[in-house]
C-alpha cells in the first residue's frame, strides 16, 4: 500500500501552480529578450509591465472617485 505522503505529492493545485510559474517566468524572459516595437518607446524592455502597472493604479483611482460619488450617508437606512 502506498503511504499517504506519496499520493499527495503531485496534487492538481500544486501542478497548476508549477505550470503557471513556468509560464510566467517564460513570459518575463521573453519580454526582456524580444525588444522590437513600432515606436521607440515600445521597444524598451519592461514597458508593457509598466503600462499594466499604470493601468492598475488608474483603475484604483477611478474606483475611489466613483465610490465618493455613490456613497450614501451613514444614517441613510435609519
Amino acid at each position: 500500500m502506498t503511504p499517504p505522503s506519496e499520493t499527495r505529492r503531485f496534487e492538481p493545485t500544486r501542478i497548476q501552480l508549477i505550470v503557471t510559474g513556468v509560464v510566467l517566468a517564460a513570459l518575463i524572459i521573453a519580454d526582456f529578450s524580444v525588444t522590437h516595437g513600432h515606436t521607440g518607446l515600445a521597444g524598451q524592455p519592461g514597458i508593457h509591465a509598466l503600462i499594466g502597472l499604470g493601468a492598475g493604479f488608474a483603475s484604483i483611482v477611478v474606483a475611489k472617485l466613483v465610490k465618493a460619488l455613490l456613497k450614501r450617508p451613514d444614517t441613510y437606512y435609519d
